[in-house]
């Protein structure tokens, strides 16, 4: 009776994740285009987007917010004065926030060996044969993933190429 209901539940489990991770593959929204002016001709590394952040030097980050705040502020035709006053508040907020990403950071970091540590157990209270199912099953999707990565590498190359375009025909208007 404890056999078949761990088993039953066991069952019940490996469903309910399929059907989740398949639900969630076929709800996904597309990408957001690519901001012209950073737009990439490599495909970025398939990795959580906290993973990805660590991996950005702080004078990347700093040439980043420096030039998009300066478009933002010549789009609203700030004033020195109105520039001047708007950096000290984004200093000051991205002090309040720095500990709150680094707690984030953490969390993720600890979900993530949450994760690996729940599917190894699970792993052990499988057969073999339902182990090798298992990793089938990995294999599947991770093939699918890898194939749907790049099908979007290849979108966002394409868009990237486009704005680059659409950024060197802008640079000659205004000259």
């Amino acid at each position: 009776m404890k056999k078949t209901f761990l088993t039953m539940c066991c069952a019940a489990a490996l469903l309910m994740g399929a059907t989740n991770s398949w639900a969630q593959e076929n709800d996904m929204p597309p990408p957001p285009p690519h901001h012209p002016e950073h737009a990439i001709d490599a495909p970025r590394p398939h990795m959580p987007p906290h993973e990805l952040r660590k991996h950005k030097g702080p004078k990347f980050d700093k040439e980043f917010r420096k030039e998009m705040s300066d478009k933002f502020a010549e789009k609203l035709g700030l004033t020195d004065e109105q520039k001047a006053q708007a950096e000290k508040l984004r200093e000051a907020n991205r002090a309040k926030m720095e500990p709150l990403m680094k707690q984030a950071d953490e969390l993720r970091g600890k979900m993530d060996e949450i994760r690996k540590q729940n599917m190894e157990d699970f792993e052990k209270i499988l057969t073999p044969e339902q182990k090798e199912k298992l990793d089938e099953m990995k294999a599947k999707r991770e093939a699918k993933m890898k194939k749907k990565m790049e099908k979007r590498a290849e979108k966002w190359k394409k868009e990237a190429k486009k704005d680059k375009k659409e950024l060197k025909k802008d640079k000659k208007d205004k000259d």
